[in-house]
């Protein structure tokens, strides 16, 4: 059955993570899980691997949250879950050309749960570099999760 496989959960980059962001800034997004995942009523993964690709090699926070309402000032209702940073000396290019791909090596599943049960993962972009992140296509970013379902 497809609702037991692991699965790519990818960000479109032509509406996630889109707008420009100055150094310390967030940007917040909703992933969808794979739509059978959706049909199955699954809001619980092991997230296993995080990568991203992005067009300029700036350092990035990947932070995520356990509802849409993401963080809060209120610690007891801020939905933080962990916080994965990708510095600048670990993007990587393909002949000195085109973008950045950055991973996380040794990621110890995080065992993830929508609170909001949208079968999203919540996540925010947080740009940690002095250079701000471009706006639009010059600054796109796409996020990719490796995860299996939790029944």
């Amino acid at each position: 059955m497809s609702c037991e496989e692991f699965k790519i959960i990818e960000s479109d980059v032509t509406a996630n993570f889109t707008d420009a962001l100055v150094q310390d800034a967030k940007e917040d997004e909703d992933v969808s899980m794979p739509a059978d995942w959706t049909t199955c009523t699954i809001n619980k993964c092991a997230i296993s691997g995080v990568s991203i690709q992005s067009k300029q090699n700036l350092e990035f926070d990947l932070i995520l949250w356990s509802k849409s309402a993401k963080d809060n000032t209120s610690l007891n209702l801020d939905n933080f879950v962990i916080s994965l940073n990708f510095p600048v000396s670990s993007g990587k290019q393909i002949a000195a050309a085109n973008q950045y791909y950055y991973e996380q090596d040794n990621l110890i599943p995080i065992k993830y749960n929508d609170d909001s049960n949208q079968s999203k993962i919540h996540c925010s972009i947080v740009n940690r570099s002095i250079t701000a992140k471009d706006a639009g296509v010059a600054g796109q970013i796409k996020v990719r999760f490796v995860a299996s379902p939790r029944l």
